[in-house]
């Protein structure tokens, strides 16, 4: 299918394609502290050049990476502490700007690393890094005007970044609502003596920010050089601990927490415990504040990914004195008249557009308005759209062919917050999550006792990594009528709706691929390729997809790496599985495996090739 470049160009954000060039696409998406050179711990700025090397290689031309924002306590990336600041942990020390070489090189010896190199990553690096560097501002460095001038053109928000962290260490890495009185208002008298009695302290905190803008921006210079696009990611929301809500409170609703309501994957909905913004008060400051935001990320980043794009129509939220217990069940929308929920969006992300020279992309995943759609094609930003979930709800599930996809779309086999292809389809394809099935029966007054007895009947006994479990074999839809007769129509619906959206998901899917083995769990690089090349052959134009996968097509690393557990993060959860995983395979080795020509014939083939 021919590409409409004349849509693209003539769009809302056609001078951001224009700057890019409008063609069709392929690269991957990897939180950086996944991946690792030589002997380190973790992904550091520095490496995004071999990740270059390597896109290169393989014919990708976009580098998608995961919010490389100053982390909170949780380490999760979408809950930052500032949605300025870069995460210090990402630093080369290797490569700092004007110290002196000798002395640092005598430092760095002479600090003990311990042997933090694991299959997960050890944040125990993070403390060890500052340390470090503290040691190096303090031995090694020299004045520069080049920081002067950062400290200068930064401060609208690097002063008050600053002045958070320090006085967030001094309680012990407490939320800012239980520190004293006194230093909970960024304009109290005692903030503003901080200032003058601690300007050593403050100055580490910016100067180590100066060596992450550095290094970032000096990764994407040498992308751009090699014609790889950088794509950030900016978290929709901040951190309610962060150092822009204690710096701009006026533009939150502090009262209320941001979510999302129950849907098919989350019963309960889910509470984030994020600030909704008060969009009132920054379209009084002129969106000065997004604007701001935007402007810094474009030193590092050629696009961006707005990350749950439909929170600028509308975002769930939730009162704070609801329990935590109910999730997200209890909630409203904001605004709540769903007609002006279209205009809303279209003001905001007009200033988003009108700020910054970065083409920005949507995350428009769960449960999605049709103005939603409607706006991103009206202005030229691509959304998503992720094949296994891509589906004819009204047509028995079928999945929808690729090639009908919104040509204003990323095709994506799975995100960060899903598993895996690979362990999709070994323990989730073909098969129901226990969990939603007895909160569904639930909900229609079925006493558990009741669904114990439906669920013996109705699947087999074995219960997966996943928490789900397959049909079993005499199950037809007139066994379920037969089991279900003293029941309501509801429950029957419900059933029958369940059993044709599974049954035949893993035939579908095989047949949408093109995939003719035998329908077990264990797969192959077939199925991989066969995967790849159909969301490679979609009519979107980008189609990114998650580092991991390119990677399964090695033999090996298929086998060895498709477990439930070997994925980025399992949303609504606090777990040491959750933004950990590693790459099983260094940077170093990946420029000399053999998937590089498979994933280059692949991408010439599709017409995503520089050719």
């Amino acid at each position: 299918m021919k590409l409409s470049t004349e849509y693209f160009l003539n769009s809302r954000t056609g001078s951001q394609w224009k700057l890019i060039d409008v063609k069709k696409r392929a690269g991957l998406v990897v939180p950086l502290f996944s991946v690792w050179s030589g002997n380190k711990t973790i992904g550091e700025f520095t490496d995004i050049n071999l990740l270059t090397d390597w896109s290169r290689l393989c014919g990708l031309s976009i580098i998608q990476l995961l919010p490389l924002n100053d982390m909170g306590s949780d380490n999760s990336p979408y809950n930052s502490v500032s949605s300025f600041a870069l995460d210090p942990v990402y630093i080369n020390l290797s490569k700092l700007k004007e110290v002196s070489a000798g002395k640092t090189r005598k430092i760095i010896s002479s600090i003990k690393f311990e042997n933090l190199n694991t299959q997960r990553v050890n944040y125990r690096i993070k403390r060890k890094k500052l340390n470090t560097l503290r040691k190096i501002f303090t031995e090694a460095f020299l004045d520069s005007e080049e920081y002067s001038d950062f400290k200068h053109q930064q401060s609208h928000w690097l002063d008050s970044y600053a002045l958070f962290k320090l006085i967030k260490s001094h309680y012990n890495g407490k939320h800012w609502e239980t520190w004293d009185r006194r230093f909970r208002n960024i304009d109290s008298l005692t903030v503003k003596d901080i200032l003058k009695h601690k300007r050593e302290e403050l100055n580490f905190i910016a100067w180590v920010q100066w060596q992450a803008y550095n290094q970032l921006k000096e990764a994407k210079l040498y992308a751009e050089k090699n014609s790889v696009l950088l794509m950030g990611d900016l978290p929709y929301l901040v951190s309610s601990d962060s150092a822009d809500v204690w710096q701009n409170p006026d533009y939150f609703k502090l009262d209320k927490v941001a979510g999302a309501p129950p849907d098919m994957y989350m019963q309960k909905g889910q509470r984030w415990g994020m600030s909704p913004y008060n969009w009132m008060n920054i379209a009084i400051g002129g969106f000065t504040y997004i604007r701001d935001r935007l402007k810094y990320a474009e030193n590092f980043y050629h696009s961006y990914r707005i990350d749950h794009f439909i929170g600028l129509l509308r975002i769930w939220t939730i009162s704070k004195n609801i329990s935590e217990s109910f999730g997200g069940e209890v909630g409203q929308f904001d605004p709540a008249d769903e007609n002006i929920w279209k205009q809303h969006g279209r003001e905001i992300v007009n200033e988003f557009i009108s700020a910054s020279s970065m083409l920005p992309v949507a995350e428009d995943l769960g449960t999605v308005p049709n103005d939603s759609f409607e706006l991103l094609h009206e202005l030229g930003i691509p959304g998503m759209e992720v094949l296994r979930w891509k589906r004819n709800w009204s047509d028995g599930g079928s999945f929808v062919n690729p090639e009908f996809f919104r040509e204003n779309s990323i095709s994506v086999l799975s995100t960060h917050d899903s598993s895996t292809i690979s362990a999709w389809w070994k323990f989730e394809a073909g098969k129901t999550d226990l969990s939603s099935f007895y909160k569904n029966l639930e909900q229609y007054g079925i006493s558990r006792e009741e669904i114990q007895i439906l669920r013996n009947k109705l699947f087999k006994k074995y219960i997966n990594p996943a928490g789900r479990v397959e049909w079993r074999a005499i199950v037809s839809p007139e066994s379920i009528n037969e089991f279900t007769s003293n029941f309501s129509d509801n429950v029957k619906y419900y059933l029958h709706e369940l059993y044709k959206s599974t049954i035949r998901e893993r035939t579908d899917f095989a047949s949408l691929i093109g995939y003719n083995c035998m329908l077990s769990d264990e797969i192959n690089v077939n199925f991989i390729r066969n995967c790849l090349q159909t969301a490679l052959g979609a009519s979107s134009i980008f189609s990114i997809q998650l580092l991991m996968e390119w990677l399964y097509l090695d033999g090996d690393i298929l086998k060895r790496f498709s477990k439930w557990r070997d994925r980025i993060n399992f949303p609504g959860t606090v777990s040491n599985l959750n933004w950990t995983w590693r790459l099983p395979i260094s940077l170093e080795d990946m420029m000399k495996s053999e998937v590089i020509k498979i994933i280059k014939t692949l991408v010439e083939q599709s017409g995503r090739g520089d050719g």
